[in-house]
């Protein structure tokens, strides 16, 4: 099991008729910014307990379900008791899948598999909780394994802190942005982002301009100049405030 904590960052985004960049991800806005958002990254790794030298579809269809029945539970587990956590799950059918062959392992598509990874991903706003649902991941997969008689391996990755952005910057950007004529809504985002590792050394906050459908990180995302020019100018601002500068009168001088 791959597990990562993740980290809270407060936004700061013009507000339009576009959907938040990240309700998409967890429909939660929060305003106290003490609040932190930690990622648990998971990876289990399903192996027929008997490899033999040619794999039937009994023992295809057996890790097939063990993996299949993982996901469908971890996902229900997460919505049913911990409805607050946002939470994915995928299978991956190509990467991890090897058989035993004469030779070693191999990576034909054509033959049957007796490996199976799975990778899960556990994000919440409450570390606690988070790990109660990590635990509840491993519960199953012994569980599962045991019943379908297959073995299984979790393995920790890597486990970063999460980050909670500086109050004085992002009340600057709020400020920045009333001074616009700009409406501002602190959220939790959910993403890995340079901050993280930033606010190490320094003091951090973000702003995100608004995409429409809310929609990013994909090949028809969407910003209009406009939001961009929002952005840019909330940006500024807030630079001129932290620095003590000053702000030209005219827009223009951008």
């Amino acid at each position: 099991m791959d597990i990562g904590l993740g980290q809270t960052t407060w936004l700061s985004c013009p507000a339009t008729d576009y959907e938040d960049d990240f309700e998409e991800y967890n429909p939660l806005a929060l305003d106290d910014q003490e609040t932190r958002n930690e990622k648990v990254r998971s990876s289990v790794t399903l192996v027929n307990q008997d490899p033999p030298t040619a794999c039937s579809p009994d023992i295809t269809a057996a890790i097939a379900e063990a993996a299949t029945e993982l996901g469908l539970s971890t996902k229900h587990m997460v919505s049913r008791a911990y409805h607050d956590s946002t939470f994915m799950s995928r299978i991956a059918p190509t990467a991890m899948i090897f058989v035993p062959c004469k030779n070693g392992w191999s990576h034909r598509p054509d033959e049957f598999a007796s490996v199976r990874d799975i990778e899960n991903d556990v994000r919440d706003i409450d570390g606690a909780r988070r790990d109660r649902v990590v635990q509840a991941i491993r519960d199953s997969v012994t569980a599962i394994a045991d019943k379908r008689k297959v073995r299984s391996s979790v393995t920790l990755v890597n486990q970063d802190p999460p980050t909670a952005c500086s109050p004085d910057i992002t009340a600057a950007i709020a400020e920045a942005a009333t001074e616009l004529g700009l409406s501002t809504k602190h959220m939790v985002s959910r993403a890995y982002h340079d901050s993280t590792f930033m606010s190490r050394i320094a003091p951090t906050a973000m702003i995100f301009v608004p995409c429409k459908n809310g929609w990013s990180h994909r090949p028809d995302e969407f910003a209009s100049v406009r939001d961009i020019e929002n952005g840019v100018a909330v940006l500024a601002l807030t630079m001129a405030k932290l620095s003590g500068g000053t702000w030209p009168s005219d827009r223009s001088e951008l």
